[in-house]
């Protein structure tokens, strides 16, 4: 009780203006915003990082060190522990989260509650600094993710839905977006409905095809998706099948820059999380080196563009990955070729050792598969225990348990001295690295909507994201008082409203940014939303106007 009454008196604290509301009332504006977000990464991940580079034989050095000023609380509106798709969602929105929504004013939770929420606007869409700066201030924007395009992370920047789950909604609300760059994997996400949306705005689209994309040089709008699902880790990745992070940040960057008015663009690196729930120290660390060298494409570009800030955060920490494990003894006299022993040998993540064990034709070649890919002798009992989960597949990439990658797991991790908590994100404050051409940037430690409101600041968004949220996304009942109103669920992915009154109609299909007035099209900023849970259309408000 204590501890809930810690946090009530934080939160409205925050409100009231007591601490800290987001950066520096001398904040520096910039053209150009690139928000970075390496997915699930604790903080320990920086030094695992650094002394494996120094252990493999380079230098200890990380492009983000250049720009740590702080440390960030990441948490939900009911939880201390963040899920992806609320922590994004509270940097894009500057508003306290649950889980599992994606930028939506979260319901009440009176037994967890510990941050105030409003009960009023529950469900209702919250508009995001990116659509904000698309709508307020003509900016272009950009996703660049190795995961697949609707997961939690990129669609909390332009997507509101009960559910990080409902995919279809995601996906269609991310393409009528209308995104200038967007570049990542998911190619099974892209429906014939999603398909038609990209079409009617233009949007050239490439499929598995990195010879296109590195060639491509048009002025258009253009996606380029890698992979089914997710893209591959980077300790996995064939360059000649799928760019690394750093050269589509690089890509989207050189189209972006172009735009007359400026760009937001986000860039995550979306694996690193996936490896940390697996407990795979050669994933965590490859795919967090990877997004590194995205961060100094980004901050190679800042500098030289004189224009641009960067602002680098987690969303959350993973699993308490870090050198020092209980079988680690005599640590403090034990140096690097110990301490990284076993890892440095590793040549694939667990994830496709597992899959190159799935692929012999006979079991008998388990041993020599883990000798080529890993250096390592496996005992007869372990031996014993792959045979018997060769069929078990991961279901869920948050819990593998119970799976050969499980199974492959723990062996290797008993030939290294790294420990996990567990396989679970982690209360923890997670790191701050900014760059910012004024040399000012927000340091100390700050909460993560603060981080939210601190963004809006560095673009100079005039008027505050609750406003454009009434002017976006406001109940159709609301805007449309009076009028009669009747929903079409025969395609129940994607309803139709019609609103009628008098000698006008107008036809609202969900998650398109248009409407047809009397068969008229009507082009919208962003597309209208659907709600599942409350069975509600969220609309523009200026449509209201329209049907007087």
């Amino acid at each position: 009780m204590k501890q809930i009454r810690f946090f009530i008196a934080l939160a409205f604290a925050a409100l009231a203006g007591l601490t800290s509301c987001g950066g520096p009332s001398d904040v520096k504006q910039t053209k150009n915003l690139i928000i970075m977000v390496p997915d699930g990464t604790s903080t320990s991940v920086l030094a695992c990082s650094r002394w494996y580079k120094l252990a493999k034989g380079g230098e200890a050095e990380l492009a983000v060190d250049e720009g740590l000023c702080g440390l960030v609380r990441s948490y939900m509106s009911d939880a201390p522990i963040s899920g992806s798709a609320g922590a994004m969602s509270a940097y894009m929105t500057g508003l306290c989260q649950q889980s599992p929504n994606i930028s939506i004013f979260p319901k009440a939770n009176p037994e967890n509650d510990f941050y105030p929420v409003d009960t009023t606007r529950t469900f209702q869409p919250h508009a995001t600094v990116m659509e904000a700066a698309r709508t307020q201030l003509g900016k272009a924007t950009g996703l660049v993710v190795t995961c697949y395009f609707t997961h939690a992370t990129p669609a909390a920047c332009t997507s509101h839905s009960y559910s990080r789950n409902d995919d279809q909604a995601i996906g269609a609300q991310t393409a009528s977006f209308g995104h200038d760059v967007l570049f990542g994997g998911g190619t099974k996400h892209v429906t014939p409905y999603i398909k038609s949306i990209l079409d009617d705005n233009g949007t050239e689209y490439i499929e598995d095809d990195v010879k296109a994309f590195r060639s491509y040089n048009g002025d258009g709008k253009v996606w380029a998706l890698f992979d089914r699902n997710d893209m591959d880790y980077e300790a996995d990745r064939d360059p000649e099948t799928q760019p690394s992070l750093a050269e589509m940040t690089a890509k989207a960057i050189g189209i972006l820059s172009k735009k007359k008015n400026g760009f937001v663009l986000m860039v995550e690196g979306s694996n690193v999380d996936h490896a940390a729930h697996a407990n795979d120290p050669v994933g965590t660390i490859g795919d967090f080196l990877a997004f590194d060298e995205a961060v100094k494409v980004a901050f190679d570009f800042a500098k030289k563009d004189g224009n641009t800030t960067v602002v680098i955060m987690p969303d959350h920490g993973n699993s308490g990955i870090t050198i020092g494990s209980e079988n680690y003894g005599g640590y403090s006299s034990r140096g690097l070729k110990d301490a990284y022993s076993g890892v440095v040998d590793f040549k694939c993540t667990v994830s496709a050792l597992s899959d190159k064990l799935r692929a012999i034709k006979s079991p008998d070649e388990i041993p020599s598969v883990f000798k080529e890919w890993a250096n390592v002798d496996i005992t007869p009992e372990e031996e014993a225990q792959v045979r018997s989960h060769f069929d078990k597949q991961v279901t869920d990439y948050m819990n593998i348990g119970g799976s050969l990658n499980h199974v492959v797991s723990r062996i290797l991790s008993s030939r290294t001295y790294f420990g996990f908590v567990s396989g679970n994100h982690t209360i923890e404050d997670v790191f701050l690295s900014i760059y910012s051409p004024s040399g000012k940037r927000l340091e100390g430690v700050h909460t993560n909507e603060e981080l939210g409101r601190y963004l809006c600041q560095v673009i100079g968004l005039k008027s505050g994201l609750v406003a454009e949220s009434d002017r976006q996304f406001s109940p159709a009942e609301k805007v449309f008082d009076g009028c009669e109103m009747s929903v079409d669920s025969s395609d129940p992915v994607n309803p139709v409203l019609t609103v009628k009154n008098g000698d006008k109609t107008m036809v609202l299909p969900a998650y398109k940014a248009y409407v047809t007035l009397n068969d008229e099209r009507v082009d919208l900023e962003i597309s209208t939303v659907y709600m599942k849970k409350n069975k509600s259309f969220y609309v523009a408000s200026r449509l209201g106007e329209m049907m007087k």
